[in-house]
């Protein structure tokens, strides 16, 4: 690959596509990471919601975004959000739009408590709760066993994914054909110590703010102090980790969820091809951890140069994207190899 980025499994990606530049007016990951997230994205046609019941009692929902001339034997696509995130993140709408614009059908998963899904969830979703991810494909491909499924996750999302495929050989993930993840946290304790230095606290204040926000609203899942938590709330990420995540999630605390939920020690069990894509300059997932990590033939991972946190806004490319990510993640949906 060119000087533009860098690929930490030499196997190449199996199709050509513009390397990422940072638009000119945007250069530096805050500006990236920042300008990145504004906009509440595309108001996409009418959708189908699915509740999906657990074994625990809990629900997660689907958005069934189906275009009129998708066909069963044609390749659908599962979307799954980021930390504070939901089916309504303005990156996955937009992802949504072109994918209906292509005849691609795609679903948004709704992780435990996310979103509307706060009122069906008595438990809390975090960075390790692959069997959700699990009972998602599941259904889904039980729905659809004939259409190829590709599934994306962001952030969060995407240390999820990897877990899970890390968890499940190809044989048991048919039709699941390929994945990709974008930025992933793949060890959530490096991550979580890089929040906590300066000028990436900014990032984890903005963290905090929204989940405790969530957390008030859904009286469901409550701290388990209860509301002397509001006396002293959490000041930071690794805060709500030890105080509620790992608690409710029955972890012994904090680094023994990260520890467990991490994705980095089982990258080199995936079975089937699956990109991974990160910025090096990214605030919030240190690009140093990739090149420390084992990874199968079957993981590619590629560092651009720039990029931020989910920002990844090009200048002009042979592809006229604004919206790199979009643009990458649309192509490993669509392209058949």
């Amino acid at each position: 690959m060119s000087p533009e980025s860098q690929t930490t499994n030499p196997k190449a990606i199996p199709f050509s596509f513009p390397e990422f530049r940072s638009h000119l007016l945007l250069p530096g990951p805050h500006l990236q990471t920042i300008a990145g997230s504004w906009g509440q994205g595309p108001v996409l046609p009418e959708i189908e919601k699915h509740f999906l019941e657990l074994s625990d009692g809990d629900q997660l929902i689907l958005y069934d975004l189906c275009p009129p001339e998708w066909k069963p034997s044609r390749t659908s696509a599962l979307l799954v959000h980021g930390l504070a995130g939901s089916h309504g993140s303005p990156y996955l709408k937009r992802i949504c739009a072109r994918l209906y614009q292509l005849g691609i059908r795609a679903w948004r998963l709704d992780l435990r408590g996310a979103g509307p899904g706060a009122e069906y969830a008595t438990r809390p979703y975090h960075a390790g709760r692959s069997e959700d991810l699990w009972e998602a494909v599941r259904w889904i491909t039980r729905r659809q066993p004939d259409s190829p499924l590709v599934v994306v996750g962001f952030s969060l999302g995407g240390n999820l994914l990897l877990k899970f495929l890390a968890e499940h050989s190809a044989k048991e993930l048919v039709p699941v054909r390929r994945a990709m993840a974008v930025s992933p946290p793949v060890d959530l304790s490096h991550s979580v110590q890089n929040l906590n230095r300066w000028p990436q606290r900014i990032y984890d204040r903005y963290f905090v703010r929204i989940l405790l926000s969530q957390i008030r609203r859904n009286n469901k899942v409550p701290f388990p102090e209860g509301d002397l938590v509001w006396k002293n709330p959490p000041r930071t990420l690794q805060e709500i980790d030890a105080r509620y995540t790992a608690p409710l999630a029955g972890f012994l605390d904090e680094w023994d969820y990260y520890s467990q939920s991490s994705a980095a020690q089982g990258l080199a069990k995936i079975e089937i091809p699956t990109w991974m894509v990160s910025a090096d300059d990214d605030p919030v997932v240190p690009a140093s951890i990739f090149a420390e990590l084992s990874y199968s033939e079957q993981v590619h991972v590629t560092l651009t140069r720039g990029g931020g946190h989910l920002g990844f806004l090009a200048a002009n490319n042979s592809d006229e994207c604004f919206r790199w990510m979009d643009g990458r993640v649309v192509d490993w949906i669509k392209n058949e190899f």
